[in-house]
């Protein structure tokens, strides 16, 4: 489901940020 070179982080803070950075990019597309 998600890209190695961009797979989330181990941090949950970390992860709620890059998840939506990851939703966001997704939405542009």
């Amino acid at each position: 489901m998600f890209d190695e070179d961009i797979g989330p982080p181990k941090n949950s803070k970390t992860l709620s940020i890059w998840f939506d950075f990851y939703h966001r990019r997704i939405s542009s597309v």
